[in-house]
This record gives C-alpha cells, sequence and structure tokens, in this order.
C-alpha cells in the first residue's frame, strides 16, 4: 500500500481526522450497540462477535475490523509480534503475510494476501499499571476496491468508539494466570516465570562436558495447552563429506568429535523445514494426524544476530529461522500449534561443517485456548534466563575440554608421526641390506669419526688404518695395532 494510506492509518488511530473529515462522516448511518458506536456509509452493515471483534462489511466484499485486546502485565516486542500474528491468523486464516513492521512507538503494521483481497493490518498496544491494551485493525477489500475507497476506511476506524465493556475473549484481564519462578533442577542453568499450578517440567541434561541441552515442558492441569522449549533428544550435526565417508562415517551415522560429544551426520536442514520434519515426524507428545496450515522464513528474526556475527569476524557462522503452524489429533479433538525454530551452521576454516539448534519453542493448544497459550509462551519466552555463574563456570569447562582435547590430538599426532617415522627407517634399513646382498658388499662404521664405508664382503672383522685403507680377517687379529683400528659392521 501507499506510503500515504500508512499515514492516515496512523493519524487516525493516533489523533483522529481533521474537523472537515469529522463532518463529512457525520452524514453516514450510526451504528450504536453495546456499547460500541460508528458512523458507516450506506451499504455497509457492523455487527459485534462474541470475541468483542467489531466487523464492518461494504457492498463490495470489503470489511473494516477493529478488536479491542487487554492482557495482564508488559508484553515485550516479540511477544507483541507474536500477539499480532496469532490474532491476525485467527481473523484470516489461510491469508498470506508479509513482514511485520514497527512505524511508531507501540504502534506495528503488516500486509496480507487471500484469495483476490489485500489486507492491512494494525495493532496499537499501551502500557499502564503493569497491564497492557489496545486495538487490533484489519482492512480487506479486492484491489480496486481497497485503492477507490482507503479513506473511507480510515473514517470507519475513525468513528469507532468504545464506551464501555464489551464481551470479549482469553485475551481479556486474564487475572487467574499467575506465575512463579521455575530454576533448572539439575544444573540450576537458567531460570524462567511459568503458571502457577502447572505441570512444569525441564532441566538441563548433560550429555558431554561441552554438551548440554536445555528443554522446558508446561501443561496446563487440563491437558488443553503445551508451552514448550528445547528438545534433549535433538543433537548436534556434522555436515558429510569425503573425509567422513572414507574414515568410515556416512550420513545417517554418528561421529565422535573427540570432546566426548557423538555429532550426527547429516546434511543441512534450514529453520523452516527442520520445523515441518519436526512436528510432521510426531516429536510433539501427543501431536499426531498433523497438517501444515502454514510455514515461512524468518528472516527477520535473525537478522540481528547474523548481523552480529559478522561484526564480531564469525565469517562460518550463519543463523536461519522459520516457523510453521499446523493442527494436529483426530477430528473433534484438534489442537492448533506454532513452532518457531533457529539454526546455526558453521563453516570451521579446517573444512568441516557443522550445525544445530539453536532454538526450539511453540506450543499446542485447544482452539479456545489458544490465545491463553501465546500469552503463557510470551511470558516464558521473554524471562527465560541463563545463569550468569553457571554460563562462566561452563566457559571454563569448554576451555579446559579444549586444551585436553588438543593436548590429546598433538600426542595422537607424535604417535603417529613417530610410528611413521620408525616404519620408514625399518623400510630403509630392509632396502639397504637387499641391495648390499646383490651387490656382493656391506656396509661398515669408523667407531672413532663416524664415517661409514661399503666393503667386499666376505670377512669376518674389517680394520681401518690412517690413509684409509681396509682390510678383511676372517679371525679377530689386528693386523698391526700400531696402523689399524677395528670397523663396526652394520649388517
Amino acid at each position: 500500500m501507499r506510503l500515504r494510506f500508512y499515514l492516515l492509518i496512523f493519524l487516525v488511530v493516533l489523533t483522529g481526522c481533521s474537523q472537515e473529515k469529522q463532518e463529512e462522516y457525520s452524514a453516514w448511518q450510526t451504528f450504536e450497540h453495546d456499547g460500541v458506536t460508528a458512523k458507516i456509509p450506506d451499504g455497509w452493515v457492523v455487527r459485534i462477535e462474541e470475541s468483542g471483534l467489531i466487523r464492518s462489511t461494504g457492498p463490495e466484499g470489503d470489511e473494516v475490523i477493529a478488536w479491542p485486546v487487554f492482557i495482564p502485565g508488559t508484553v515485550s516486542p516479540r511477544a507483541s509480534h507474536e500477539l499480532f500474528q496469532t490474532l491476525s491468523n485467527r481473523v484470516y486464516p489461510g491469508a498470506r503475510w508479509g513482514t511485520i513492521h514497527n512505524i511508531g512507538t507501540g504502534f506495528i503494521k503488516m500486509t496480507g494476501i487471500r484469495e483476490d483481497h489485500h489486507i492491512s493490518a494494525f495493532i496499537t498496544l499501551i502500557e499502564q499499571n503493569n497491564r497492557t491494551g489496545g486495538m487490533v485493525y484489519f482492512i480487506s477489500a479486492p484491489a480496486a476496491a481497497y485503492r477507490e475507497h482507503e479513506e473511507t476506511y480510515a473514517g470507519i476506524l475513525n468513528s469507532i468508539h468504545i464506551r464501555g465493556p464489551v464481551r470479549r475473549d482469553e485475551f481479556v484481564d486474564r487475572q487467574h494466570v499467575q506465575y512463579t519462578s521455575f530454576n533448572d533442577p539439575r544444573e540450576g542453568s537458567f531460570k524462567v516465570m511459568v503458571p502457577r499450578g502447572w505441570n512444569v517440567t525441564g532441566g538441563a541434561d548433560r550429555y558431554a562436558a561441552v554438551e548440554v541441552r536445555k528443554w522446558i515442558r508446561a501443561a496446563d492441569p487440563s491437558g488443553d495447552i503445551l508451552v514448550l522449549y528445547g528438545d534433549t533428544n535433538i543433537p548436534g550435526f556434522v555436515v558429510p563429506n569425503q573425509m567422513l565417508a572414507y574414515t568410515g562415517f556416512p550420513e545417517g551415522t554418528w561421529y565422535p568429535s573427540g570432546t566426548g560429544v557423538n555429532m550426527y551426520v547429516s546434511r543441512y536442514i534450514p529453520g523452516q523445514h527442520f520445523a515441518r520434519q519436526y512436528v510432521s515426524q510426531g516429536s510433539i507428545q501427543g501431536c499426531r494426524d498433523v497438517r501444515i496450515t502454514d510455514a515461512r522464513d524468518r528472516s527477520d528474526v535473525v537478522e540481528n544476530a547474523n548481523r552480529l556475527a559478522a561484526s564480531f569476524g564469525l565469517a562460518g557462522y550463519r543463523f536461519d529461522a522459520g516457523e510453521v503452524r499446523f493442527t494436529c489429533g483426530p477430528e473433534g479433538s484438534t489442537r492448533n500449534g506454532h513452532i518457531i525454530v533457529v539454526t546455526l551452521y558453521i563453516d570451521t576454516f579446517g573444512g568441516m561443517q557443522m550445525w544445530g539448534i539453536e532454538s526450539l519453542s511453540g506450543y499446542v493448544a485447544t482452539p479456545d485456548k489458544e490465545n491463553e497459550a501465546v500469552e503463557v509462551y510470551g511470558k516464558m519466552m521473554t524471562s527465560f534466563e541463563v545463569n550468569p555463574v553457571w554460563h562462566r563456570q561452563q566457559q571454563q569447562v569448554s576451555a579446559q575440554v579444549s586444551r585436553i582435547v588438543s593436548e590429546t590430538n598433538s600426542q595422537i599426532y607424535d604417535i603417529i608421526t613417530q610410528s611413521y617415522e620408525r616404519r620408514s627407517q625399518s623400510q630403509d634399513e630392509i632396502i639397504r641390506k637387499y641391495s648390499n646382498y646383490l651387490r656382493g658388499v656391506e656396509d661398515v662404521r669408523d667407531p672413532e669419526f663416524g664415517g661409514k664405508h661399503t666393503v667386499w664382503s666376505g670377512s669376518n672383522y674389517y680394520w681401518l688404518d690412517n690413509s684409509g685403507s681396509i682390510l678383511g680377517t676372517d679371525l679377530h687379529i689386528n693386523p698391526d695395532m700400531a696402523r689399524f683400528r677395528e670397523m663396526i659392521r652394520l649388517d
């Protein structure tokens, strides 16, 4: 959409239209019901849905929607994006959405397409007294009508007022969701805020000195909601190559890295595809018959991480992110799910490529509990905190293991080198003796000056004088003790 239209909507939401426009819109019909008032042109109708959503529908299949939301506590930018995306998919399931953009303090937007309709979506949030309130707005219309009536849509939005309580869904004032701190029971590596009274499991599973996998599962008492972070069953990966295959580690095998960590040999799988594979293979407990409803890359999530990696000189590091939305379960008990996966690909200078799952998180919930699941998921993800003391200790352990591995590898190299040198020397000696045998000669060494000499074979003892003359004898008798000294036979 054009910048002018976005500015118009932004002004409508924050300040309202000019007096001239208000007078023009005052000639429209007035709708008033259940504390909601709005002005609409002829041919438009307004209805208030049980969720509190206010839907105005026009004669050309266009519509304008306003939806009040109220959330206990504060909402981080990441959680606000998640909330916005969830509500948008709820209003227009199956729509293809673009990237979310911040265009003002507490005001974000995105555009989408659903069949032949263009959609603009906006959300504005205001925090006060540890509560967050706001409005979500949607405008959907065929492309031609959208361009022709954009000021009409803005006027309808500007005329909507809520004077009293309206029927609201589970986003409204869920004060019964109280949170408590969950600490890693194994190593104290992290803490996170979780709903009080929920069934929460998790911790840090240590597979090696330098490999720790952190995970959490939080399920509500009814079993209708599952919020998850991490998966202890996901290892690190190494990309297959000729060297690995030659040494007995083709794709699909386990490769011992030398640090005590066993890595699975597998080609690289980007975030979106890994998320698809993860949910489709039934990796989420109790989630079968999976049907993917939406999947997309989320380069915006890792844009800053990749920029930081480049600034730190980590040229071989690349983050990737993707998300999937899905349903699972048999008819009559269908649940909605949302999983986000962040992968890290590392191209080492030694020619080895490794990769792993930097983050895997999401939720599964029955449709009537999905809003609550989004809130809990946002609270858990934004409150997750790694213990800095544990982190420093782990860094020291990693450094020590790295030093031990380096020293061990050095010793292994020395053993291999020495073995090779001994083997080479032995082979050289065999070759020397065989050559002497063929020529009828043998080698002797001067014990005093160290020189080596080749003499004809056939004698048992050899003697050398200062002029370089060599004599051979069968008996161990020096021909002239004043002139000769005994040579040492090398064969």
